[in-house]
């Protein structure tokens, strides 16, 4: 196995690094889900700068005190301390005065998963806000302060909501978000198109998992070391719900199994785990959102964050989906090293997980980052998602995979088919269909383009139409997704 890589992010590394080069004393809050690569990105940044790097861990004050000691006398031998500091604005105000007698380099604190340190001391978020005051009142323009936490929603409440104590402290703030489908492919560039799909389907885009991906391996053979062994690091439940109190609930996890195996609906959902109804779920619902484990959807004619009667919830993160669909379910044939047999039943469903999963959203993250330049001729648009409605029985719903916005106006939508055969006149079709039935919700443009994603291509009529321009029909398959 390879060493950890480090790939992309180079936006985010060009923010970081204006920050420690600035002229200002500077708090920057870095947050995102376990696993999203926030210390390797800030200490990437960081280059050879040194930094006072404190991991906290959920333990009690005085050993955390103990450790935060230990890693102030690692960064700074020559400061003298009595022993061991008594608290965190002891442990502050050592590193303040560091700083006031810096002249040259930049004194930088990280301090990673400070929620568990304030987990220890509940006082944390306002005594970083009173020293912080001093820090900007003093002027101590060397001092760079890196905040670094997993618990999105703890994070959001605390340093950027304007209830928090340290708003309007901050001097930045980064989201950092999972890798996109082109992103996530740098960790295994030898897998074909079709590969590089799936695999994206299966580890998503989270740094922390892309690593295990041996480049030795074939696609299945790494599926089988790094999430059907159970020695594995990845047959594991999902990190993300392990190091948080929902563990406990059985709840939790069973509607993650149940989206994971496509229930979207509330009302699914609920009745997939036992519960009666959709209001049953609300508030399981709600935490798992808070903690970032699945996301709310909404049709693109809805309002992002609005009320929506057509809402569907989705997981956050493709392994995650893909752990609670096979690995949860295999769990009997798994602890029995029954591996080849668990491998057989995944591959036989995997092309309706990942049609219905990652496909379409790939395609949508490729339409979203088209450049101008790649575009036809007059092809604009702002936002890009899908749309869909129930039918009148509830049981069906009525959707488009993609469509993108321009004035309110769709001016694109797509079909995606992840399948052995190549899409023909009929998808072609279908998609035609679509659009009338959606016309009055997202109001296309005249003669909107029309664009096919194919596993396997098109058949030969359907190629042969696509070449008249006044057609505007677009053919795309994995090859032109992920070229450059």
């Amino acid at each position: 196995m390879r060493g950890p890589m480090f790939h992309n992010r180079i936006h985010e590394i060009e923010d970081l690094r204006r920050f420690v080069a600035s002229r200002h004393p500077e708090l920057v809050v870095v947050y995102g889900r376990r696993g999203v690569g926030k210390s390797a990105l800030v200490r990437e940044a960081l280059g050879g700068h040194s930094a006072l790097i404190y991991q906290a861990t959920s333990r009690a004050l005085p050993q955390q005190m103990e450790d935060m000691t230990a890693a102030l006398r690692a960064f700074a031998p020559d400061l003298v301390l009595p022993g061991v500091l008594p608290d965190v604005p002891a442990f502050l105000d050592a590193v303040a005065h560091l700083a006031r007698k810096q002249q040259d380099e930049p004194v930088i604190l990280v301090i990673d998963e400070l929620p568990y340190l304030a987990e220890a001391d509940p006082s944390l978020p306002t005594v970083m806000q009173r020293w912080w005051d001093e820090i900007r009142r003093e002027g101590i323009r060397k001092l760079k302060v890196f905040l670094l936490g997993s618990m999105v929603s703890w994070m959001e409440k605390q340093t950027l909501s304007e209830h928090g104590p340290l708003h309007n402290r901050r001097t930045g703030q980064l989201l950092l978000d999972p890798l996109g489908y082109r992103e996530a492919a740098l960790f295994y560039p030898w897998y074909s198109p079709e590969e590089r799909v799936s695999a994206y389907a299966i580890w998503g885009g989270m740094p922390s998992y892309l690593e295990e991906i041996d480049p030795d391996s074939g696609l299945w053979d790494n599926v089988v070391e790094t999430i059907l062994r159970p020695t594995a690091r990845l047959a594991e439940e999902p990190a993300w719900l392990r190091h948080t109190d929902l563990r406990s609930d059985m709840v939790y996890s069973s509607i993650l199994r149940a989206i994971a195996s496509g229930k979207r609906r509330p009302g699914d959902i609920a009745r997939a785990v036992g519960k009666g109804s959709a209001n049953d779920v609300t508030y399981y619902l709600s935490r798992l959102m808070e903690g970032g484990m699945i996301r709310r959807s909404v049709p693109i004619q809805d309002e992002p964050g609005g009320p929506s009667g057509q809402s569907l919830y989705m997981l956050s993160d493709y392994y995650v989906a893909f752990w609670y669909r096979y690995v949860d379910r295999l769990r009997h044939l798994l602890v029995l090293r029954r591996l080849e047999e668990a491998l057989g039943i995944i591959k036989a469903d995997f092309n309706s997980y990942l049609s219905g999963m990652a496909f379409e959203e790939v395609a949508r993250q490729f339409i979203r980052t088209l450049l101008p330049g790649k575009l036809p001729p007059g092809l604009r648009y702002e936002r890009v998602g899908s749309w869909w409605t129930s039918r009148r029985d509830g049981e069906e719903r009525d959707e488009i995979d993609v469509v993108a916005l321009h004035n309110g106006q769709a001016v694109l939508l797509g079909e995606c088919k992840w399948s052995n055969q190549p899409m023909d006149m009929r998808d072609l079709g279908g998609l035609r269909g679509a659009l009338v039935r959606a016309a009055r919700d997202i109001k296309p443009v005249d003669h909107p383009w029309r664009a096919l994603f194919s596993q396997s291509g098109f058949r030969d009529d359907l190629v042969q139409l696509a070449r008249d321009p006044g057609e505007r029909i677009l053919l795309f398959t994995p090859e032109e997704m992920y070229a450059s």
